[in-house]
């Protein structure tokens, strides 16, 4: 009979460093920003999926322009260094990329910068977008035709996370005062080390709250896997082929326990877990599930002291176009995570819309046994740097 344990799982996109001697110290920044994002998430009652890796590679290519208090307030939250792109963004695609060729994972990464056809960019900016992060100007006719163009920025969307993220930019998030859209989208799909065998999958109760269960398919496993525990939750890591990423969860150890650790859990509290984990014999049930997230990060990003960048005429994106007219209008951002026998799915992308302050602004829009709630991190193992991250309350 499976064994009851404990798992949690946290948020892109993301994947954990499978625990060995070896192992690589995770990231702070990007681990700190990843709980700061699940911390802040309006729906907190609700399955959560973001990709702190794609909000990171847009925010990388909008703070290559960006000057004076604009640029401080972004290197801040994203602790990105003077030069505007972290080393560790580059590194980690590379990296994606020859795990990709080696056919241990599925995985495509694209940035592109959507341009109105009357609006000019510093060459300066261009190239640095190109060189750094490879991003190629595209013109659009935002004036004229605002509808089509937010079409087609989505059709591209839809062609770059292979149609797993549909609508990432909403009616009006594209006006006529739009000037430039800067998007970055993300795929990976892996396979699990050691697939469930699908014949042990069986329907259980997943609580949702103290009283109240859900019957949803739960997968099970005996195996030797990398576990940790503290005196409120127990920490697992399931490694996908090629032993470079690896799926970590985390399990409160009380059915209703998830937004108590949440609150009062820091970065370095779980890399101090991640390196206490070793090997153990597990009985694992974790329930399939799948997460489509979809929102606007405005005021999350505000709350985090993202301040500037929103109001004209405070932005300072002068690095872009050699003017002060730029401040960001929107910040869309959609993840989607699958996961059952076989591997993981996932994919994300983060669009930051861009209009004209100078010109007359619109009406503001608005914008284990894992049998009970948890969190994921989907992390790359070398660097610790999260790609998705999310909750699970109803899968």
């Amino acid at each position: 009979m499976i064994k009851s344990i404990s798992i949690l799982t946290c948020l892109c996109c993301s994947l954990l460093a499978i625990a060995s001697s070896q192992e690589a110290k995770a990231s702070p920044n990007n681990l700190e920003l990843s709980l700061a994002l699940l911390k802040n998430s309006p729906a907190s009652k609700e399955n959560v999926c973001l990709s702190p890796f794609s909000i990171e590679e847009a925010f990388a290519l909008a703070n290559l322009g960006a000057k004076g208090d604009t640029t401080k307030e972004i290197s801040k939250l994203f602790q990105f260094p003077s030069s505007g792109v972290p080393d560790r963004l580059s590194k980690l695609q590379k990296l994606l990329e020859a795990e990709a060729k080696a056919q241990h994972i599925r995985f495509s990464l694209a940035n592109s910068l959507f341009v109105d056809k009357e609006f000019e960019l510093l060459d300066s900016y261009l190239d640095a977008a190109s060189s750094l992060l490879h991003a190629e100007p595209e013109k659009m006719d935002f004036r004229e035709h605002p509808e089509d163009s937010r079409q087609a920025i989505n059709s591209w969307v839809e062609d770059q996370t292979k149609n797993k993220i549909h609508e990432l930019l909403k009616k009006g998030n594209v006006y006529p005062e739009t000037l430039l859209v800067i998007v970055n989208a993300v795929y990976l799909q892996a396979n699990w080390l050691d697939e469930f065998d699908k014949s042990l999958s069986a329907e259980k109760d997943f609580f949702v709250s103290s009283e109240k269960s859900e019957k949803v398919f739960f997968m099970n496993k005996s195996a030797d896997l990398v576990y940790g525990e503290s005196s409120t939750y127990s920490l697992l890591s399931i490694p996908y082929q090629g032993e470079k990423l690896s799926l970590f969860l985390l399990l409160p150890k009380e059915r209703t326990g998830l937004e108590k650790i949440l609150n009062s859990l820091s970065a370095s509290q779980l890399e101090q877990g991640f390196a206490a984990m070793k090997i153990e014999e597990v009985d694992l049930s974790l329930p399939r599930f799948k997460i489509s997230y979809d929102l606007s990060l405005v005021q999350m990003l505000k709350d985090l002291g993202l301040e500037s960048a929103f109001r004209f005429p405070k932005a300072d994106f002068s690095g872009i176009d050699g003017t002060r007219r730029l401040f960001i209008s929107e910040v869309r951002h959609q993840a989607v995570i699958e996961v059952d026998e076989k591997g993981t799915e996932a994919a994300a992308a983060t669009a930051i819309a861009m209009a004209d302050g100078a010109a007359e602004n619109p009406e503001p829009r608005k914008v284990f046994i894992a049998d009970h709630p948890f969190l994921f991190f989907l992390r790359e193992n070398g660097s610790g740097n999260i790609l998705f991250v999310g909750s699970v309350q109803h899968p």
